[in-house]
């Protein structure tokens, strides 16, 4: 040293004498240009606060089921209109975001899945399908369920579709419990509903399909336990064809984690062997994006199969977010750089952690809208809000690496952080004198001493030191920096002074 990394990513492992890392509400950059001359090639920047844009309903536990952006809409314009299900009601909004309620779907409470064909938008919630014309007008029309063919099997049935796609002009679903897909007449919101005979069932394993998505020309079918690509086909009788090697022993583990970014596709995994890796998916192939540490921590959720995957980009940076309500835990892949870190919110009163609340995120307007895992909101993210949609703190923590050296008793000097300081927007009350909040474990990470509250400088005040001296003694150092002030605060390095002591 006396240099020390404090910029990285999450990668707790049960051993935490071994690895410690957690990073919470900042994400990594890197500035790995040569010809670059920053301080620092690496930095800690502050993830987006969340802004309130409406309450779509008074009843909070009408939370949001899904968000979706159309391809075209009214005249004159034919402009996208952004739609979303709250509890049982679908709403669509036009360009100033004015909601207009235009029918119900169940209330199974499910996340439901949307897409169009450039003709209708259609919706499907676990039980039915229904469709609503794009070109309507804001304010008129209503949706109409769509009917659906029936099944094969001893007893057959009405199809239940759980997931929907958009494919070659046609719509695709899933039959739940089934491992047949069905497809729609060319063009329309119409199926076979008489001869039954527009389906594929899939081709290289018989597990059931739990989830569909389409990426660059591909319509990519999930099992619990396998995957399979399929293309556009030789006819009109014979619209589509399975890609010849495209199959593969890995499935998806939490049928909602599918999401798309960069011609890439993510989702949470699973095989005959078992669960717990996050996957990226490009042409026919696909590869393993977790880390250890995060595999380390996805093993210890109750509820993994609920998993609920989406993705944005923001100033260059490409993110996976991945949450897990019922474990509290999100868990987000930076794709542009390869790293994971952490989005969580804090419980107020017993300052436990809690699931990041943003999800489904759409990009319309300039702005990254998305629902909320509790209450019935409308949100958009925003890089230069400090706290959450509900303005409640956003509490942001790096716990560092294991720092020793040559397994030696190190005499603790001084520690300083170097990042964004004097930089406050607040004259007064909370924020206006903001402080970073360092805990030292002298044990490995396992436990943590008194907390030390370091300023960073009220506005102006540009030349702010932030360091703490006799910090005793250590052999294996871990440092937890945490800031719960209303700043947008960065961290670019920190150096750790320090005596080795003699063998003891």
């Amino acid at each position: 040293m006396p240099f020390v990394n404090i910029v990285g990513q999450s990668y707790q492992l049960d051993e935490k004498n071994l690895s410690s890392q957690r990073t919470i509400n900042w994400h990594e950059e890197i500035y790995a240009d040569e010809d670059d001359n920053t301080k620092s090639k690496t930095a800690l920047k502050p993830t987006p606060g969340g802004r309130l844009d409406q309450v779509m309903s008074s009843i909070t536990t009408d939370v949001c089921r899904g968000l979706y952006v159309s391809s075209s809409g009214p005249a004159p314009t034919f402009e996208g209109r952004l739609y979303g299900v709250w509890g049982t009601k679908v709403y669509r909004f036009d360009m100033a975001l004015n909601p207009f309620y235009i029918g119900d779907v169940s209330a199974t409470m499910q996340p439901v899945g949307m897409v169009d064909n450039g003709l209708d938008f259609v919706v499907v919630d676990g039980s039915k399908m229904y469709s609503y014309p794009l070109k309507e007008i804001d304010g008129l029309g209503t949706l109409a369920e769509v009917a659906m063919p029936t099944g094969g099997g001893l007893t057959p049935q009405t199809i239940i579709p759980t997931h929907v796609a958009f494919f070659k002009q046609r719509l695709i679903v899933n039959n739940r419990n089934a491992n047949t897909w069905y497809f729609s007449k060319l063009g329309l919101t119409e199926f076979d509903c008489i001869n039954n005979l527009d389906f594929y069932s899939a081709e290289q394993k018989s597990d059931n399909i739990i989830a569909l998505q389409t990426l660059s020309g591909s319509l990519w079918i999930y099992g619990p336990k396998s995957f399979e690509i399929w293309r556009e086909g030789p006819s009109d009788i014979n619209p589509f064809a399975y890609v010849g090697g495209s199959s593969s022993q890995i499935g998806i583990f939490a049928a909602q984690s599918v999401a798309t970014l960069d011609n890439t596709i993510f989702w949470f995994g699973a095989s005959d062997v078992g669960h717990g890796m996050v996957y990226a998916g490009t042409g026919t192939t696909c590869t393993r994006v977790s880390s250890m540490g995060i595999e380390d921590q996805l093993a210890k959720l109750t509820s993994p199969s609920q998993g609920v995957g989406w993705a944005y980009a923001q100033s260059g940076n490409l993110f996976y977010i991945l949450s897990f309500p019922a474990d509290n835990r999100t868990f987000v892949y930076d794709h542009s750089i390869g790293k994971w870190h952490e989005r969580l919110a804090r419980n107020p009163n017993t300052g436990d952690w809690l699931v990041y609340p943003y999800v489904y995120g759409v990009f319309m307007n300039n702005r990254t809208y998305c629902g909320t895992l509790s209450g019935s909101a409308l949100v958009y993210l925003d890089g230069n809000k400090a706290t959450e949609w509900d303005d409640s703190p956003i509490l942001r923590q790096r716990t560092m690496g294991v720092l020793n050296d040559s397994m030696l008793a190190m005499s603790l000097e001084q520690f300083s952080i170097d990042g964004l300081v004097g930089n406050t927007e607040l004259l007064e009350g909370q924020g206006s004198n903001p402080v970073v909040m360092v805990e030292l474990s002298k044990d490995g990470g396992y436990t943590f001493g008194n907390r030390r509250d370091l300023s960073i400088g009220r506005q102006g005040n540009y030349r702010k030191l932030v360091r703490i001296r006799s910090m005793g003694r250590a052999r294996e150092l871990v440092i937890r920096i945490s800031i719960s002030d209303p700043v947008m605060y960065s961290i670019y390095q920190a150096r750790l002074d320090y005596k080795l002591c003699g063998r003891s």
